[in-house]
């Protein structure tokens, strides 16, 4: 996530809290675990498609396939090995090299995405 901020990205945490959850508990666990977030970068939505992005990252298929961005990256969890959805993401150095990937002009230089590439030539 520090990377990302470092390539100039704003990251807004979307949560999509089940009924009769404080959505604000999660504020408080992505804060826990070091994702440095205020209250201005998080927003509870129902329907994650009504945010305007150019890019999300999730672990949920049904979010990444109605999403409307160019870059929808699938996270990968056990629970989704079976969507056949690309392209897919297994950690954050991934993340990176698919943001360069998709975003190659923001970058100066095209890149090829290769989730095998050395995290030292991210």
């Amino acid at each position: 996530i520090m990377k990302l901020r470092e390539m100039s990205w704003r990251v807004l945490y979307v949560t999509s809290p089940s009924n009769n959850e404080n959505p604000y508990r999660w504020l408080g666990w992505l804060n826990k675990f070091g994702f440095d977030v205020t209250m201005n970068d998080f927003i509870p939505a129902r329907d994650k498609s009504v945010i305007r992005a150019d890019a999300i990252i999730d672990d949920c298929p049904a979010t990444i396939e109605k999403y409307p961005s160019n870059c929808s990256l699938l996270y990968e969890h056990t629970w989704n090995q079976s969507c056949s959805w690309w392209p897919r993401v297994k950690d954050w150095n991934e993340v990176i090299k698919a943001v360069r990937w998709f975003f190659p002009s923001f970058y100066g230089v095209p890149v090829k995405f290769d989730p095998t590439m050395p995290d030292n030539e991210i």
